[in-house]
């Protein structure tokens, strides 16, 4: 089967489509362009904030800089469904078949509550994406795929008690991840459950989600 091809530096880079002058273009004769609209969560951890909160807290009301890094990580946590759509198997729809968001649209924070670790960030996301048509044959209208509980935490979920350790760059082994490209940088290109070696400790990071075609 043809691979999917991006031919575009936005998602090796994560720039928006804003920052280009015209869309990302795809190039395969087994696409199909589609709208995808999902609801998630992910949970942002309650250290990382400068303010101090009771238990409801609305997001238009916290500290700025905490407004801005939860808007961050809820940017990052839909940059993970580049490697949710690529390298996943089951329960995912995705064992044989891969895809791609266009990136025209962010993510819309829907509620924030605060527990004793973290912050639990409610958001949904619609935009353009383009599958294998096979992802599509019968009509469908929902896919599954797995997304990270916290985004920026999930990198660091991909490591064993004894990673390996890379010769050249001496830095440990993300075995969830590439092993060319193994940088925190790229891990929302790249993870997966399912990459060898990744540990089982890395599934109780991560939640299964259901999106509407």
């Amino acid at each position: 089967m043809t691979k999917l091809l991006l031919l575009l530096s936005v998602s090796m880079f994560s720039c928006r489509q804003s920052d280009f002058n015209s869309k990302p273009l795809f190039y395969s004769d087994d696409a199909e362009p589609v709208t995808l609209k999902m609801k998630d969560y992910f949970l942002f951890p309650a250290k990382k904030l400068a303010g101090s909160y009771s238990n409801r807290i609305d997001l238009n009301t916290m500290d700025e800089n905490d407004r801005e890094a939860i808007t961050e990580a809820a940017k990052l946590q839909v940059l993970h469904l580049y490697g949710a759509f690529t390298y996943q198997a089951e329960p995912t729809d995705f064992q044989t078949n891969s895809g791609a968001i266009i990136e025209s649209n962010l993510p819309k924070i829907r509620k924030v509550s605060l527990t004793d670790d973290y912050v639990r960030v409610d958001y949904s996301y619609e935009d353009d994406a383009i599958f294998y048509h096979e992802l599509l044959e019968g009509h469908r209208t929902k896919i599954k795929f797995l997304m990270p509980n916290s985004p920026t935490e999930i990198y660091q979920a991909g490591f064993p008690k004894k990673p390996q350790i890379d010769p050249h760059t001496k830095e440990p082994i993300n075995p969830c991840s590439d092993h060319h490209d193994n940088s925190e940088f790229a891990f929302w290109y790249y993870w997966s459950p399912d990459r060898k070696d990744c540990p089982k400790s890395f599934r109780s990071h991560i939640h299964l989600v259901e999106a509407t075609l």
